[in-house]
């Protein structure tokens, strides 16, 4: 009998050896990147706290439409002073902050999947 040949535990020769390094190198390079990813998105996040006046109306509209009819109505939230003027499935949204600046909002529900379709903010136009 013939005696066969010794084989690396690997199953890789050398090339493929070499290129398992460069995988371990790239899965340290992904993690580190998801990491900063991460933390510059809370920067991003923890910066602007105007976005958050958007997630509290686009839940209480969610609400709104889920649970009983929808009327016009005025709020306020955090120095803010929301206006809603619902028609239909679309809810017309005025916020003033307390500095006095005034932002407007569109919101569109869907009655079948019960979820907001659409969010927009119109552009004002600009007097001539």
């Amino acid at each position: 009998m013939k005696k066969q040949p010794n084989r690396p535990c690997l199953a890789a020769d050398q090339k493929g050896f070499v290129s398992m390094y460069a995988v371990l190198l790239l899965q340290i390079v992904i993690i580190f990147s998801a990491a900063i990813m991460l933390r510059s998105k809370s920067l991003i996040m923890s910066r602007k706290p105007d976005d958050l006046i958007d997630i509290y109306i686009i839940h209480h509209v969610k609400e709104i439409f889920e649970t009983d009819y929808p009327k016009t109505e005025s709020l306020s939230w955090n120095n803010y002073e929301i206006e809603i003027t619902y028609e239909d499935l679309t809810a017309d949204v005025r916020y003033t902050s307390s500095q006095g600046k005034s932002t407007e909002m569109r919101i569109e529900y869907d009655d079948i999947c019960m979820c907001i379709m659409k969010t927009a903010y119109p552009e004002k136009t600009l007097p001539q």
